[in-house]
């Protein structure tokens, strides 16, 4: 396990995490990937850019995770306990937990996982 209160301290490279990385708030640009889960720590935002392919899954414990695209999610099935912010693209991922799903920006999101979260869906833009 790697723990990272702020994305910064994780400099800018790419990250190939075979293990569980957590990650409170900031902006993580670095491209993910790897068989290795996200854990989203914390009560504030975790905004996600890159390109990532990991596949372990993402955990949201609190706070906010902000994905302006939807493959910024990885591959692996998203279990949410805080607030799931997702700007466009198709989110083929699981969503699972007690957390809300926003969908923001102009584009437009797909839904086509398997989803049973309870937490509601809230559409501030887009389609």
């Amino acid at each position: 396990t790697l723990t990272a209160d702020h994305a910064d301290s994780l400099g800018s490279g790419d990250i190939d995490n075979s293990g569980v990385l957590k990650v409170g708030e900031g902006d993580l640009e670095n491209t993910l990937s790897g068989s290795g889960s996200l854990v989203k720590t914390g009560t504030g935002e975790l905004t996600l850019s890159g390109d990532n392919s990991y596949s372990g899954g993402t955990t949201i414990i609190g706070g906010t995770l902000t994905a302006d695209h939807a493959d910024s999610l990885g591959t692996g099935a998203v279990a949410n306990s805080g607030v799931l912010q997702v700007g466009e693209g198709e989110l083929e991922n699981t969503l699972s937990g007690s957390g809300s799903l926003v969908k923001t920006g102009t584009g437009e999101l797909t839904l086509s996982g398997g989803n049973d979260y309870s937490g509601g869906t809230t559409i501030i833009g887009g389609t």
